[in-house]
């Protein structure tokens, strides 16, 4: 079996570090696109439980950050409130 994360590695735009991380991590998600940010930085595109996500990891496979996209419906009143007023 293939991984999608697998075939982006043939480009260049991650390592195998880095994909191992991003799996174990995040079992479930399905990557999309991986890109190298920075000289030893590589973001992944994901999409995990139908919401859609991005990650990064250091080339040696260290986790930096998380961003998930959440809806505004999502969200607490208060801060829907803080949006709306700001």
């Amino acid at each position: 079996m293939v991984s999608a994360s697998s075939l982006f590695a043939q480009s260049k735009n991650s390592t195998p570090e880095a994909e191992k991380a991003f799996t174990k991590k995040f079992p479930t998600a399905v990557a999309t696109k991986w890109a190298k940010e920075k000289k030893n930085e590589y973001e992944v595109e994901f999409t995990l439980n139908n919401k859609k996500g991005s990650a990064n990891f250091s080339g040696t496979g260290e986790w930096l950050e998380t961003e998930l996209e959440i809806p505004l419906s999502a969200l607490p009143d208060n801060v829907k409130n803080g949006f709306t007023t700001s």
